[in-house]
């Protein structure tokens, strides 16, 4: 491990060393990784996600999850109540005729078992044969597709992950399958002896129990006490508590870097404009803000300082930092920090920076409208 980068560690997290970590981009590097590793499965498939939809992407994944329990690989598929809502039934009766055992996170039908609407499964997990593991911000559907692909050509971050930490994603997967009434999993079948993978020393963070519902939060209120060089942000949605926005402020009061990229068009307005209801308040404190010109940024990701990076599900808003089930990676070091500061300059070349000045001048009703956004911030 690095030295220097343990001080942006909490006390609490256990980092594992002799971890591979690989960034991909957007669903044209991610899902073709995803599929292979489903290809290459041997004994088990994990995956739990917040959207599986039945389009053509959900469709292809929902064939390779069939072949594989058709090859004898225990198969167990975990989704949210309301985020997979929308899933066709034709999609779920030929999952089940293939063996693969699905799982419903809290649906939306109070004479089912677990149902409820507040607290969401927000993660986007999948792990084949204990071995190999993917966490990050993508779900399963056409959105997140390359638009040569007949997708929509979202931008997003994923990570595929190798080595000891791939047990944190597997620990993860396994708290919420049995919170759910999931079927009993077999341990030893899961959580195989892990040989070095690489160099990279790395964590997994979750909001799961109540004890933990606030680590991710935590992870990120001390790193941004720690830096002292940069902080570069994307958040998807970005309506971040007093308590973050007073360390952002103060990161750059001491001479931090802090840029943030944010989504100009969103698929919820309301959390684009709560977002925007703050941006005069950062914007006079030297923070550096932009917004994503191109289809819609879905991304979660930060890098701090060079040595410190993580990519996951959780958004900078009320519900995920605090209520929904999410998870990220996060990764001391250079392995991740190094490609995810080159892709945010990339994306960065495809944004626009919000200029205090003018941004003062827009129209009062547009003002109007993102105070009556930010006074939903806790329910968005």
């Amino acid at each position: 491990m690095c030295p220097t980068s343990t001080r942006y560690l909490c006390a609490p997290q256990r980092i594992s060393h002799g971890n591979s970590v690989r960034l991909l981009v957007d669903g044209g590097e991610a899902y073709p990784a995803m599929l292979e590793a489903i290809e290459g499965a041997r004994s088990t498939l994990n995956l739990e996600t917040y959207i599986f939809a039945s389009d053509t992407t959900g469709w292809s994944f929902a064939r390779a999850l069939a072949a594989a329990a058709g090859r004898g690989v225990e198969v167990n598929l975990l989704l949210d109540g309301y985020g997979s809502l929308g899933c066709s039934a034709s999609l779920l009766d030929f999952l089940a005729q293939e063996g693969v055992r699905v799982v419903w996170y809290k649906p939306l039908a109070p004479w089912r078992n677990g149902w409820g609407w507040w607290r969401r499964d927000h993660k986007k997990i999948l792990v084949a044969d204990g071995v190999v593991g993917f966490v990050g911000g993508l779900n399963i559907a056409d959105e997140y597709a390359d638009v040569a692909s007949g997708g929509r050509g979202w931008r997003d971050t994923h990570v595929r992950l190798e080595g000891p930490v791939v047990a944190g994603l597997q620990e993860s997967f396994f708290r919420s399958w049995g919170r759910s009434g999931g079927a009993w999993l077999e341990p030893a079948a899961h959580f195989p002896a892990h040989a070095p993978a690489g160099d990279a020393d790395a964590v997994i963070l979750t909001n799961r129990i109540y004890r933990e519902r606030r680590q991710i939060r935590r992870a990120y209120m001390h790193v941004l006490q720690a830096a002292s060089s940069y902080i570069y942000l994307t958040s998807a949605y970005f309506v971040p508590d007093m308590g973050i926005r007073s360390l952002l402020r103060k990161a750059r009061a001491r001479g931090v870097d802090v840029r943030i990229l944010l989504s100009g068009a969103s698929d919820i307005a309301l959390v684009t404009l709560a977002a925007r209801h703050l941006y005069s308040r950062l914007l006079r404190r030297g923070v550096r803000i932009y917004e994503w010109r191109g289809r819609m940024i879905h991304a979660k990701t930060a890098v701090v300082d060079g040595l410190w990076a993580t990519v996951g599900s959780c958004n900078m808003d009320f519900m995920s930092m605090r209520y929904n089930l999410e998870s990220n990676v996060v990764v001391l070091g250079d392995a991740l920090a190094d490609p995810l500061t080159e892709q945010f300059h990339r994306d960065l070349a495809g944004a626009k920076e919000i200029l205090l000045e003018q941004w003062r001048r827009r129209h009062w009703w547009q003002k109007l409208q993102e105070s009556v956004a930010y006074g939903f911030r806790k329910v968005l």
